[in-house]
């Protein structure tokens, strides 16, 4: 059987309920269609800055269901997630963000 992609399970999710929990934690809940909607913005963001399939995307984001939905927005915009941890020295963020153009 082949693979089934995250993206791929969380868009059945969302079709299944979307007024299902998709994430909770200290900041209270999100439902998979709040995240959905979140991340098809997302989405129209990036493809208005040019972003397309392959295209690498960094993101500085702390853990949050946003984070959440810029990486599935990224993935739907057929871009590839670059996380980067800002507390990291400059020299090492400059190195990666030159390494993935």
């Amino acid at each position: 059987a082949m693979p089934v992609s995250f993206l791929a399970r969380f868009e059945e999710h969302v079709a299944r309920g979307p007024e299902a929990v998709a994430i909770s934690g200290a900041t209270g809940a999100v439902t998979y269609g709040e995240l959905d909607r979140q991340a098809w913005q997302v989405v129209d963001v990036l493809r208005r800055a040019g972003v397309g399939p392959g295209a690498y995307v960094g993101v500085a984001l702390p853990r949050s269901p946003w984070s959440v939905a810029a990486l599935l927005g990224i993935w739907r915009a057929g871009g590839v997630y670059v996380p980067l941890d800002i507390t990291q020295p400059v020299g090492r963020l400059g190195g990666l963000v030159e390494d993935t153009r």
